[in-house]
């Protein structure tokens, strides 16, 4: 049985090899959600490929927004407070189309239960100022079509319309719209001007947005979709950033990462799984996970070699944007690197890279989970619709040193050593600097849907102050290779801490065969 058998899954849009950057880079969201399910019987996968570092560290600690006060007389406990935090994310990455008298409508999947939420819309990446006519914000039906009676119109600063500057983003006004988690709203934007669209391409096959062609004008408004003729697309348009005034939860979560986390070569992405997980959880314990990842993105500002071009601007340069001035958010995992390596990085540089982002997440008071890179002996590149076979000897050096200092520094609050997971070091086979080949997407570099759930499955939700979470049904099942340590200076896997038991009271079973795709 192939992955297609096994789940929903659409065919990967090859990706541009190179994406355009600028020298001022803001705004840029990322996350959709795969609705996994959850069962217990895949502890073996945890045993068998999970490695979670804990570090003692003075980091501030996680929101919760639920305050118990204690004297000596008596407890007094107040009820939540709503609060406001990003709820959905797409990192903004390049500029690609022209918009001009027409309206775009995208679709997100917001990750936390709400009251209220705001729209933020960016121009990162146009020619000239972007007008928007007028806006409107509703829930998504089926397509583009809006279910009656949840249509809103979006303003900013009390106004209809709006002007966004070059390289600048806005954020609407609150807008009174219920919504659940895991549901999924239509954001419509009227661009009355000529410009070239901010956009995120995200994970293969799954629609973002549709818009109608230009010249047809405002149909913010249509209910049906009808007007949105123009086509679909797997591009987030302008849209970049959902936040969710939120009465339970906690503190959202935030991936900074590459392509292997933005979904390419695979139907699923582990932080989808991650989010599936939590979603079983009880509603005091949820946190939304944004994912903030761009295909062939780096950390360092180190500029790529020869042809190869990196993608949208680098993780320190998108920080503040894409982490920092996100509202209520608690944890960051940083999972970037590989990148940098091949383009020629030293991994000093990327040390210090991630140094400097530990450093302004705590100055915020988010705590920093560093994740290892993953193992990609005889990856390929592809450039131009050709692969090339790219990674050394002296890359796989670098990498393996890389590894070693993202567990060993204790730069982080947490580690996630998700080399091994998806390392080819089971059923018999020893092969530390190798992906597991059912794993493998066939690129040796991105895992398929089988690893992405494996990643997904490793990670200790303890590590976000809550308690263990299910588990999602693994697609394959594995067995350790017995004495196979993993890669050569990284610490044995009898040195890790392993996730507490999950309980046995925790989520309904349904089978990942029928899971629908990230989004609709």
């Amino acid at each position: 049985m192939n992955d297609r058998d096994k789940i929903k899954k659409l065919e990967p849009v090859k990706r541009p090899a190179q994406h355009s950057q600028r020298q001022s880079y803001r705004r840029k969201k990322g996350s959709n959600r795969l609705r996994l399910v959850v069962t217990l019987v895949a502890l073996v996968l945890i045993a068998a490929g999970t490695s979670i570092y804990f570090f003692s560290k003075s980091s501030p600690s996680a929101t919760n927004p639920a305050k118990t006060t204690t004297t000596k007389a008596s407890v007094v406990t107040t009820e939540p407070q709503p609060v406001w935090r990003v709820s959905w994310t797409t990192p903004m990455a390049w500029g690609h189309g022209t918009a001009a008298n027409s309206t775009i409508r995208d679709l997100a999947t917001v990750e936390a239960a709400g009251t209220s939420i705001k729209i933020r819309i960016s121009n990162e990446f146009g020619t000239g100022p972007l007008d928007i006519g007028a806006a409107t914000v509703g829930i998504e039906s089926i397509g583009p079509a809006i279910s009656p009676g949840t249509l809103q119109n979006l303003t900013f600063s009390g106004s209809a319309a709006v002007s966004i500057p070059i390289a600048q983003s806005i954020v609407s006004d609150p807008v009174q719209l219920s919504t659940t988690t895991g549901e999924t709203i239509a954001i419509s934007l009227y661009v009355a001007n000529v410009d070239l669209m901010t956009v995120h391409y995200c994970c293969s096959g799954h629609t973002l947005a549709y818009y109608t062609r230009n010249n047809i004008g405002n149909t913010v408004n249509d209910l049906t979709g009808s007007t949105f003729n123009g086509g679909a697309t797997n591009y987030g348009i302008l849209v970049d950033a959902i936040d969710s005034l939120e009465t339970t939860g906690r503190g959202s979560i935030v991936v900074l990462g590459d392509s292997i986390s933005d979904g390419y070569h695979s139907a699923l992405r582990w932080p989808d799984v991650l989010q599936a997980r939590i979603n079983a959880l009880p509603d005091q314990d949820h946190r939304a996970v944004v994912d903030e990842s761009i295909t062939a993105n780096t950390l360092t500002t180190f500029t790529p070699n020869f042809s190869k071009g990196g993608g949208g601007p680098p993780g320190l340069t998108r920080l503040d944007d894409d982490v920092l001035s996100l509202p209520g958010v608690s944890y960051l995992i940083v999972f970037l690197g590989t990148n940098d390596i091949f383009f020629g990085a030293p991994p000093s540089l990327i040390e210090s890279g991630y140094q400097q982002v530990v450093s302004q997440a705590h100055q915020q008071g988010i705590k920093v989970i560093g994740a290892t890179l993953l193992p990609r002996l005889g990856s390929d590149y592809l450039l131009n619709g050709t692969y090339y076979r790219l990674w050394d000897s002296a890359h796989e050096s670098e990498l393996e040193q890389l590894n070693q200092w993202i567990l060993t520094s204790r730069s982080f609050d947490a580690v996630l050593n998700f080399n091994i997971v998806v390392a080819n070091i089971y059923n018999g086979a020893c092969q530390p600097d190798a992906m597991y080949p059912q794993y493998d997407s066939t690129d040796h570099l991105h895992p398929n849907a089988s690893g992405q759930v494996a990643l997904g499955n490793s990670i200790d939700t303890q590590i976000f102050d809550i308690q263990p979470a299910p588990l999602a049904s693994p697609l394959i099942s594995v067995t350790r290779t017995p004495g196979c340590q993993g890669e050569p200076g990284l610490l044995p896997a009898s040195t890790t801490t392993q996730p507490a038991p999950v309980t046995t009271a925790a989520a309904p079973v349904i089978p990942t065969t029928n899971v629908p795709p990230i989004e609709k």
